[in-house]
């Protein structure tokens, strides 16, 4: 049986390691966003084109 600072240890471990799956999860979900909003801003300048003609900012 193990003492009760090792069973603390492994109590840390445990929520560490759970704490860090949930940090990985919302990383990867922040990237996945962030390319979604890179998505949706290069849609809104080809709308812009499309009604405009010309990119913004040119001749």
């Amino acid at each position: 049986m193990k003492n009760g600072f090792g069973e603390q240890l492994s109590l840390l471990n445990r929520e560490l390691t759970r704490l860090g799956a949930i940090c990985k999860g919302a990383v990867a979900l922040a990237a996945k966003s962030r390319i979604c909003g890179d998505h949706a801003v290069n849609i809104a300048k080809w709308v812009d084109f499309s009604v405009v003609g010309k990119h913004k900012g040119g001749a």
